[in-house]
Order: C-alpha cells, then structure tokens, then sequence
C-alpha cells in the first residue's frame, strides 16, 4: 500500500514538474521548431532547384493527322515552382497546328 503511494506521488510531480518546464519554454513543444528543424529547412531552402536535362525531340511522322510537313516543335511554358526558369516541352507542327506527339 505504502509503495502504491510513494509510486502516485513520484508521478504526480514528475507531471507538475514537466508542465512547469513546458509553461517556461525550457522543453520544445510540437509547436515550435527545434534548432536542428530549423537548419534542416534553412540547408533545404539553399538547394538551388536545377530544371531537368533536355530532352531529344520526338518522333512526329504520321502525328498531325496526315498534313505534312510534320516536325518538331519545342514550346516555352511556365516557369518551374518557385524559380524564373522556363519549362520547354515538344509538339508536332504542321501549318498552324500543333499536335502531342
């Protein structure tokens, strides 16, 4: 019975004790970010985002639907998340047609 009660109380103030610290700012919460959470986001942000290599262009014969001449096309389109680095893709041209090759 007596170590039932010696057993309560030393977990009681191991909480009251935790909680104080919490309160004091001594023990990181979820909800702040510890200083290895902050270097592992400062080293990921200076990763410079680097477009990926060019491709060959395709194959277009019998692409645009039986107009010729058919050849390929490579098209600026939006820049890359987050950087000014255009994406570059290919179509299949012929006349004023654009086809997915």
């Amino acid at each position: 019975m007596k170590n039932n009660i010696f057993i309560c109380i030393s977990i009681l103030s191991l909480l009251v004790n935790f909680s104080v610290n919490i309160e004091a700012g001594t023990i990181p919460t979820n909800s702040e970010p510890n200083n290895i959470e902050k270097e592992e986001a400062e080293a990921a942000a200076s990763i410079p985002i680097r477009p990926p290599p060019p491709r060959p262009p395709p194959n277009c014969y019998g692409k645009c639907k039986g107009c010729t001449p058919c050849e390929a096309v490579q098209l600026r389109g939006p820049p890359f998340p987050g950087t000014n680095i255009p994406t570059y893709s290919w179509w299949c041209r012929c006349d004023f047609s654009l086809y997915k090759p």
